[in-house]
């Protein structure tokens, strides 16, 4: 199986550990936080490129943005904003 089959077919966020496997829970603040993550089965560590990934960094912000204020709304919908129907 491919990695984007197996990374498709699994909910949990994350990818398989390119050196031994085991799956790498991988959260949008992982990356935007601490810029690296680690296997938790061989610690190794892979690390977010902050110029060549710049673009992605970005988009990956506003995502969390939109993110943060949907589950807002979500636990305040009557604090203004989108209502429901």
């Amino acid at each position: 199986m491919s990695w984007s089959e197996t990374t498709a077919q699994n909910p949990v966020p994350g990818l398989p550990c390119p050196e031994c496997g085991f799956r790498i829970i991988v959260t949008i603040d992982a990356i935007l936080v601490a810029g690296a993550v680690h296997c938790p089965s061989c610690r190794l560590e892979l690390k977010v490129d902050g110029e060549a990934s710049q673009g992605s960094l970005s988009n990956l912000r506003r995502l969390k943005a939109g993110l943060d204020e949907a589950e807002r709304l979500r636990s305040n919908p009557t604090g203004g904003g989108l209502g429901r129907a």
